[in-house]
């Protein structure tokens, strides 16, 4: 449960990463999941420190995960922000389309994966009783 938002940073993070490819601009997108093992590795080094039990040190992992996840979100976040502000300088008639696609990708993303949520929610419940 801790980690079920990571799927969605992860899918975003993934779309972002394909506009930044498509713009030819890799290295946010090759950086973001270094930051994955930096926070694991930390997390861990923390654990052993601290001599916390394993189920402890699992869910302490599972929170680093959603972090990671954030962080890595974020980066490619920023990069497709700076990168598309550099493309509607050169080419003012690409203003609105930029903010549109982006926009739109971000409303159909949202609606599929409300959707995804509630046939899931409704699976488990009807397999539960």
């Amino acid at each position: 449960l801790i980690m079920f938002p990571y799927l969605m940073c992860m899918s975003l993070a993934a779309m972002m990463s394909g506009i930044l490819n498509s713009l030819h601009k890799y290295f946010a997108a090759a950086i973001a999941p270094v930051f994955l093992n930096i926070i694991l590795i930390g997390v861990l080094i923390y654990a052993l420190k601290t001599g916390a039990d394993p189920v402890q040190t699992g869910i302490d992992l599972a929170w680093g995960v959603l972090a990671a996840g954030i962080v890595q979100l974020l980066i490619v976040m920023v990069a497709v922000r700076r990168e598309t502000r550099r493309e509607r300088t050169r080419c003012s008639a690409c203003r609105s389309s930029w903010s549109w696609l982006f926009s739109e990708t971000l409303f159909r993303f949202g609606r599929n994966a409300a959707s995804a949520i509630a046939s899931a929610s409704r699976s488990v419940s009807s397999s539960s009783s």
